[in-house]
């Protein structure tokens, strides 16, 4: 479909608008593989279309008893028609482009995209161009990729008109910036600290010792850097709390140390630089642990996808996004899909800390609905874990937990094992180091198809076979361990618990095995 205003096309397969290029800028995300256009999710499955038809100048993707969606193609603009077939929970998402950096709402006011936006008029913008969306639909913010989420109630609609509008520069650069705003963190403060963050958590490379790693820039004029650690290791021992000389290049005042540290924690940092015998500036990072860290993948189950959110009983579990670190209460931060309910890594992290009294650190990496394909090296979601995995580094973690299956209940099993057998050991690879994978036993679909042995089979052949190591049987986690009364596919509250104590009692044993 083309007009003077736009171009736009329709994938046929999926039944989606697969790109919308109005005045040369492209509304729509398509340059990554594993990045469905569109979608349905009612209610615990994504769904898409059974049939796409032509309608005098609109096209009809309909999905069987799930719903529609309705694109009308007028002159000047591109209207979006979302009914709700008869879900009790129901959302179409339309994925937009990642080039939009913010948006200016209908009062001339520039706001990041970051953390969503409600259904009103706005302005979205790039560093080249501009689109106006006005309607019933948020723009949903996933972490990673942004969405007009079209939430209609049972058996209603919603609509949204997409059309031209014309680029301030100014605005978008004041948007830029709001979405990025750490650009010019490092040379914003006098003594700018990058590593430690505070609660993040080191993977100790025995029982009782580790290396943290201290890095930074100092701003101002400076003769000397030191650090002073205090606090409690995991044997009680209390750290003297001496400042220690740390070397700065005096040129840039850059400094980068690997500092050995016990086993323990939380433990607070003081970070000073002084200059001709008197304090030129100062950091206190206060919580820094030294302990168990883990690498968190997979779809829903490995989300935070449950109704019922938790939260860390001990206060000795972080989670990280790659960016920063916080307490791991649900919705933990991290996952590619933005998911905002319950998980089962703050449980986890429990059990472990009141097995081994040291901190524990989660990076979770899932995205709900997804197959196993969607994660093979050449995918955003393979990329987007490869990140965490290096940012992470050599030795940064002890082992990736691999929770997924649902979404490949009919999956070949060959298919099944080739494909993440390629995952895996592609992701070695591109690390440099070998690091173990946990990959659990997962194909529960619902009450009247539990367990699918294609998928389980495949699993079970990567732990035969030494690719991958045994994580828990999660498919024998049904009825009440399920949310919606046992009708769901996600976990409830108990099911989280349950959940965690399945991998519990998989990573104890094995991090006994290794330290002990």
């Amino acid at each position: 479909m083309k007009t003077g205003c736009y171009e736009a096309r329709i994938n046929s397969f999926f039944g989606f608008l697969e790109s919308l290029r109005m005045n040369g800028t492209e509304v729509i995300e398509n340059q990554y593989t594993s990045v469905i256009y569109g979608y349905y999710n009612a209610p615990h499955l994504v769904y898409i279309a059974d049939s796409v038809e032509k309608r005098g100048n609109s096209i009809l993707s309909l999905s069987s008893g799930i719903g529609s969606v309705e694109y009308v193609f007028e002159p000047d603009r591109v209207r979006i028609r979302v009914s709700n077939g008869g879900c009790d929970s129901f959302f179409q998402h339309t994925i937009l482009s990642r080039s939009f950096a913010g948006a200016v709402s209908g009062g001339g006011k520039a706001l990041p995209l970051k953390g969503g936006l409600e259904p009103g008029s706005y302005t979205l913008l790039s560093l080249s161009g501009a689109v106006k969306i006005s309607g019933d639909a948020s723009v949903f913010d996933t972490s990673v990729l942004y969405a007009l989420r079209f939430s209609p109630e049972k058996g209603a609609g919603a609509e949204e008109v997409i059309e031209p509008a014309v680029l301030n520069a100014d605005l978008a650069r004041t948007a830029f910036e709001l979405r990025y705003p750490d650009g010019d963190l490092e040379t914003s403060e006098d003594l700018f600290v990058l590593s430690p963050s505070d609660w993040q958590v080191f993977q100790r490379e025995d029982r009782d010792r580790g290396t943290l790693r201290l890095s930074g820039r100092v701003n101002v004029p400076f003769d000397r850097l030191s650090v002073r650690i205090t606090g409690r290791s995991r044997d009680g021992k209390a750290y003297p709390g001496k400042w220690e000389t740390v070397t700065a290049d005096p040129a840039d005042g850059a400094f980068d140390a690997g500092l050995p540290l016990r086993a323990g924690g939380w433990y607070t940092v003081d970070v000073r630089a002084e200059y001709k015998g008197r304090t030129a500036a100062e950091k206190t990072i206060e919580h820094v642990g030294m302990g168990e860290v883990f690498v968190g993948a997979g779809q829903s189950n490995a989300t935070n996808s449950s109704p019922d959110r938790t939260r860390t009983r001990t206060g000795m579990v972080s989670c990280t996004d790659g960016h920063v670190w916080q307490p791991a209460d649900d919705p933990v931060i991290g996952v590619h899909d933005g998911s905002d309910g319950g998980s089962y890594y703050p449980s986890l992290g429990d059990l472990l800390y009141e097995e081994f009294g040291v901190p524990v650190g989660i990076a979770p990496t899932g995205h709900g609905g997804t197959a196993v394909s969607q994660w093979s090296p050449d995918t955003e979601l393979y990329r987007f874990f490869m990140d965490r995995v290096r940012l992470l580094g050599k030795g940064g973690f002890r082992a990736v937990l691999w929770h997924q299956g649902e979404n490949d209940a009919w999956t070949p099993s060959e298919d099944y094992y080739r494909l993440l057998r390629t995952s895996i050991r592609y992701s070695c690879l591109d690390a440099g180091w070998r690091f173990p994978w946990f990959v659990a036993k997962v194909s529960y679909h619902s009450p009247a198809a539990p367990v699918h042995e294609t998928t389980r089979s495949a699993q079970q052949r990567l732990w035969d076979e030494g690719i991958a190591l045994p994580g828990p049987d999660t498919d024998t986690l049904r009825s009440e361990y399920r949310e919606g009364g046992g009708m769901g596919i996600h976990f409830s509250g108990k099911g989280l618990e349950a959940h965690a104590r399945a991998w519990a009692d998989i990573l104890i044993p094995y991090i006994h095995s290794l330290i002990d």
